[in-house]
């Protein structure tokens, strides 16, 4: 089978996250275009979660929900993303100044493979399948 948009995003917000908390591990024994790497990280990082993450969540709600449900579904999902960014930005600095740019980014990297099994495991792939049939999956 192929990866879903969903998941190959998850995989590489995962290895970018992965790369930068290893760079910053290791930027005092790297060449000095230590700094370009960051950025190329950080800007992979923010590609993939645009093409896949960013969005599929939205996506998701107006295929898996049934029509009566979707304005209920769709608000309690952008709540609860916006909480979840919302969290991020706050907590981001905090923990860059307590624990480490290396183990920051390594907690994350953590959390976007924990997504990354997550969508193989329990995320359906919803090409070509009508909203009976998603339904029924979930029934099962």
């Amino acid at each position: 089978p192929y990866l879903t948009k969903l998941q190959s995003s998850l995989i590489g917000m995962t290895m970018s996250m992965v790369s930068l908390a290893l760079t910053e591990h290791f930027k005092h024994s790297l060449p000095d275009y230590t700094h370009l790497i960051l950025v190329i990280c950080s800007s992979s990082f923010i590609l993939f979660h645009a093409i896949g993450f960013n969005v599929i969540p939205m996506l998701l709600v107006g295929e898996l929900c049934p029509v009566r449900l979707k304005s209920w579904t769709s608000g309690i999902t952008i709540s609860v993303v916006a909480i979840l960014v919302f969290t991020v930005v706050k907590v981001f600095p905090l923990a860059m100044a307590a624990f480490g740019a290396s183990m920051t980014y390594g907690f994350f990297a953590v959390m976007c493979l924990g997504g990354t099994i997550y969508s193989f495991a329990f995320v359906p792939e919803t090409r070509g399948k009508s909203v009976n049939e998603l339904q029924d999956i979930y029934l099962e």
